[in-house]
Parts: C-alpha cells; structure tokens; sequence
C-alpha cells in the first residue's frame, strides 16, 4: 500500500466514509502515520482542542478522534447530563466498556486535546443519547 492510498483510507475514517469510525491503528508495517493522519484530519478541517476550549450547547455533539499511542479513537463532545443541576462537557468514544458506559473518555478539566470539527455539529436526543451507543 502506497503514502496516496493510506491517505485517502485515512480521508475516509475521518470522514466516515465506506468506513465505520471506531477504533484505528495508525502504524503500518512498523511505519508510524500518526503525522499523515493528523494533515489528513487539518485538510478536513479539524482542530486540536481541549475540550473546555469546545462550544457544543446540550442536545447537540460534535465528532472528534482522540489519539494515543498510534491510533485514533472516534467519539464525540457532549453533555452527559446526570439532573437538571448536574452536568459535565466530555468526549467520550464509541467503544464502550463491559457496563455500557464509554470506554475512553476525556473531561473538560483534563488539558488533553481532541481533534473535532466544530462545523460538524449534530443535533442528538438527550434522553436517549447514551441508549443509542449501546
């Protein structure tokens, strides 16, 4: 597989076309392309923010890929809200764990940085949102 062939699969799990954005190893025959990805993902428009810096109101979230360790976890920014009073911004991936719940996880305290795209934002139902991942 050539660089132009890796970048256009990269295009593709960016913008979750023909491929399922979940989970992604970025090393291929031992050659690390975390580096590609991340122009893949500025060509797309996306930005490396912490997730306090990210505006998403209740009821809307914004996809984003975190990456660690030469690969790139899908997820999004939202609002998990526990009661009217209590809430909190997050990204949280796709990948759940075995009680349901998101697997990775980052909160708008941390200074880790998630790449999202901020003209992406989806419109989601608050009640059923965390029912919907599982």
């Amino acid at each position: 597989m050539n660089l132009d062939q890796i970048s256009i699969i990269f295009t593709e799990i960016i913008t979750g076309k023909n491929v399922k954005r979940i989970f992604h190893e970025l090393e291929y025959n031992n050659v690390d392309y975390t580096n590609l990805f991340i122009e893949r993902l500025k060509l797309n428009k996306y930005l490396e923010t912490p997730i306090s810096e990210i505006k998403v109101d209740p009821g809307f979230r914004i996809p984003g890929f975190f990456l660690r360790n030469k690969s790139a976890i899908f997820g999004y920014v939202s609002w998990e809200i526990f009661n009217a009073k209590s809430k909190r911004k997050l990204w949280g991936s796709i990948i759940l764990n075995k009680k349901g719940d998101w697997k990775y996880t980052v909160s708008d305290k941390s200074k880790t940085k998630i790449w999202v795209n901020p003209n992406q934002i989806e419109e989601i139902n608050i009640s059923t949102y965390g029912l919907a991942l599982k």
